[in-house]
């Protein structure tokens, strides 16, 4: 799906959460809480590179170092790692498997179970 983004009018996302810039593509990344999607914007031309339904109300994202999006979902309590390359979902790591505190306290990061161990 490409084509040039307009803004916000009828069956478009009406807000966007954290944004993230991939210097290396030149694509900007958006979270859309109000359209359960993320968004890949060219940096240079603003045209939509695609839109993809991610989950409800996903709330921010980050880019790792495997060239991995990694978006949190507030509703459905879990992340979801997206490729970044092409906006494939790699996995869905359900966030109650993950127990863990401040490194202070001496609690461990549990990942047991959660999709991380791999």
């Amino acid at each position: 799906m490409v084509g040039h983004f307009a803004g916000p009018g009828p069956g478009r996302p009406t807000q966007s959460g954290p944004i993230l810039v991939e210097v290396a593509r030149r694509q900007v990344w958006l979270v859309n809480p109000d359209n359960n999607s993320l968004t890949t914007i060219d940096a240079d031309s603003l045209n939509l590179v695609r839109e993809i339904p991610i989950c409800q109300t996903p709330t921010s994202l980050a880019l790792d170092n495997l060239d991995q999006l990694w978006v949190s979902c507030r509703v459905e309590d879990n992340l979801k790692v997206v490729s970044a390359a092409d906006g494939s979902l790699i996995k869905t790591i359900p966030l109650a498997a993950i127990n863990f505190l401040h490194p202070a306290t001496g609690y461990r990061l549990h990942t047991k179970g959660a999709g991380l161990d791999s």
